[in-house]
């Protein structure tokens, strides 16, 4: 069984519960008085139970965010280098195009024309 994916909040929420409370109490509470953590945006109760329990019994990982996927592809993309049988004009609406697909498919985005 492959490990679940959670948000930040919802992986900060757990690991602080889990600092000291056993395994077996977090998902009694999740389950039994779900209203204990309510207040709290993104904790455990913006996890269902099935994923709750495999993020405690199998493991999880930690989702980026849109912005995070982004950032990283931006870091790991090198610059682009001039074709010098292009005009400037050229080069930079290739670079733009690039970069805009490199943008969508990071963000899983489909769109007609660009990158379908």
């Amino acid at each position: 069984m492959d490990k679940v994916k959670l948000t930040k909040a919802q992986a900060w929420h757990l690991e602080n519960l889990r600092e000291h409370h056993s395994e077996r109490d977090i998902v009694a509470t999740a389950i039994n008085d779900p209203g204990i953590t309510a207040h709290v945006k993104g904790g455990i109760n913006s996890i269902d139970h099935d994923t709750l329990i495999r993020a405690l019994y199998i493991g999880y990982e930690v989702e980026q965010t849109l912005e995070e996927k982004l950032h990283e592809a931006f870091e790991d993309t090198p610059p682009s280098l001039p074709n010098p049988s292009w005009t400037d004009e050229d080069n930079v609406r290739m670079s733009y195009q690039c970069g805009f697909r490199t943008a969508l498919r990071t963000a899983g985005i489909k769109v007609p024309g660009i990158n379908n």
